[in-house]
């Protein structure tokens, strides 16, 4: 009987007399568990708390690019009264206006584009003027000479 123990142990040292044996793992979700349903309420918590947050976010953008908006047609128009302002603000909260809105975005654009035009022409001329005056004095010097 030892014999057979002993040659039982041989034949199982050998790695080719193994049998294949396949492990198959199986996950499963359970509702019914409290920790699986615990875990999906709080993901789906933040989840909506996400949704909300940037919804904020999107809606202060929003305001803080029709403020900036307003804030340069101000700029632009130089001084403004009241009753303006007041006009400006109800074309800014109402939805009913977004052909004025555009009109008045499109007006801004091209008074900063042509302010923007103006002072590069501005230092232009400044460099101009520079240069000149550099060259007058060069010939000054040389008169000199």
């Amino acid at each position: 009987m030892i014999e057979q123990v002993g040659q039982a142990v041989e034949a199982l040292k050998r790695t080719d007399a193994l049998p294949v044996q396949e492990h198959r793992h199986t996950y499963t979700l359970d509702i019914n568990s409290s920790k699986t349903f615990l875990r999906m309420f709080a993901m789906l918590g933040c989840i909506f708390l996400q949704a909300a947050f940037i919804y904020r976010i999107s809606e202060n953008n929003r305001l803080l690019a029709a403020n900036d908006l307003k804030y340069r047609y101000v700029k632009m128009c130089g001084k403004i009264g009241e009753k303006e302002l007041t006009e400006l603000e109800t074309i800014f909260r109402d939805e009913q206006h977004t052909a004025i809105r555009d009109t008045v975005r499109n007006q801004v654009e091209r008074y900063e584009e042509a302010v923007r035009r103006r002072a590069e022409q501005l230092e232009q001329a400044s460099i101009k003027e520079r240069k000149a005056y550099k060259l007058l004095q060069d010939a000054e010097h040389l008169r000199k000479k």
